[in-house]
């Protein structure tokens, strides 16, 4: 099967440059991961997932400086360190996206096993499963993500009808 062509939502071009240039391993969850398995929903926003490690942090750091978010290495490493818990870095308002990890617990490898491939900026990527994006948008109290939630779920009920 061809992989899914996605376009990130503007403004967020630049940083997605960055990632892959620096060779950050990351998954597309959020809005535009929803978007994937469900072509209506409209992506606001950039979230990405990346693989808590000190070469991943090193490399969120380069990208950010390449496109003008001065952050120390050292202050990265420390933010995307394996940890207890989930990590956030807003770039709002300045580029729609956010940069995320998950806690110590979360087994990166084992979610990117059983994400999908897509294509973003002619580029491969790779985009979090169904169940892991609904995972993390029941956590939220807004909206638009327990609409997400219901159209994830739609999704995979029609796929296992299949």
């Amino acid at each position: 099967m061809t992989p899914r062509t996605l376009h990130p939502p503007q403004g967020t071009e630049q940083l997605v440059a960055a990632l892959l240039a620096m060779q950050v391993r990351f998954m597309l969850v959020g809005g535009l991961g929803v978007q994937h398995y469900c072509p209506e929903r409209v992506a606001a926003d950039l979230e990405v997932l990346i693989e808590s490690s000190e070469t991943n942090a090193t490399g969120v750091a380069y990208a950010l400086d390449k496109i003008g978010f001065t952050m120390l290495p050292e202050t990265v490493r420390l933010l995307f360190a394996p940890g207890p818990r989930p990590q956030q870095i807003q770039l709002h308002p300045t580029i729609p996206a956010d940069i995320l990890t998950e806690g110590e617990d979360f087994d990166f490898m084992a979610h990117w096993e059983q994400s999908e491939r897509a294509n973003l900026l002619a580029t491969p990527v790779r985009v979090a499963s169904p169940q892991l994006l609904i995972t993390m948008k029941s956590r939220s109290t807004r909206e638009k993500d327990a609409q997400d939630v219901l159209l994830l779920q739609s999704y995979l009920e029609t796929k296992a009808a299949r």
